[in-house]
């Protein structure tokens, strides 16, 4: 089974799938103007935080206790990219091994 968790409202991709709102990608963004408001720490973390709690209850719901994620990209410039495997337990809440 694979799922896809994204913060991007697939009402604002192209015919190509090209997302093309201007919204934040990135911690480095904090500080700058989207639709009329600063994007502050908080937002982030709100945002980073129902990443990481969308993931922990799916593993719960569907009873699963690892998985294995295929892609991750992170991004600090636009040039920054990485692709990584790995490999997580859940238990109580969702940890790195």
């Amino acid at each position: 089974m694979q799922l896809r968790i994204t913060k991007y409202d697939p009402k604002y991709r192209d015919a190509n799938g090209f997302f093309t709102k201007k919204e934040w990608i990135a911690i480095s963004d904090i500080g700058k103007v989207y639709d009329g408001k600063i994007f502050t720490t908080s937002d982030y973390f709100q945002i980073e935080d129902a990443y990481c709690e969308t993931v922990r209850l799916l593993l719960l719901h569907l009873k699963m206790k690892s998985m294995n994620i295929l892609q991750c990209s992170a991004r600090k410039r636009i040039s920054d990219f990485f692709t990584a495997t790995k490999y997580y337990n859940i238990t109580e809440e969702l940890t790195t091994v």
